[in-house]
């Protein structure tokens, strides 16, 4: 397993309405033998994503397509948004059922 010090762990954020898939995701990336992602959110809809952006600086997010309040698609407006303002290039992901 590759220490902080060998190189930087890929920031993740989750973004997912149902919970067991939003956990096994989390705990798949967790457990990655390389030590290579850190999972520091986890949304279950699209406004609580665009909170956690807010707030933190992910690499990467995982977003559903369907979710309440605020589906994916939605919430890639202001995730966009939240990411220009920290001048920081991210790579986005949409899952759909």
């Amino acid at each position: 397993m590759r220490t902080s010090d060998d190189k930087k762990r890929i920031k993740v954020i989750i973004a997912d309405d149902q919970v067991l898939f939003a956990s096994s995701l989390k705990l798949v990336l967790e457990s990655d033998t390389t030590g290579d992602f850190a999972v520091i959110g986890v949304a279950r809809d699209g406004m609580e994503c665009v909170e956690l952006l807010r707030a933190l600086i992910p690499d990467v997010i995982l977003m559903d397509l369907r979710m309440p309040n605020m589906d994916g698609v939605e919430a890639t407006r202001p995730a966009d948004a939240a990411g220009g303002r920290r001048a920081r290039k991210g790579a986005r992901m949409a899952m759909g059922r």
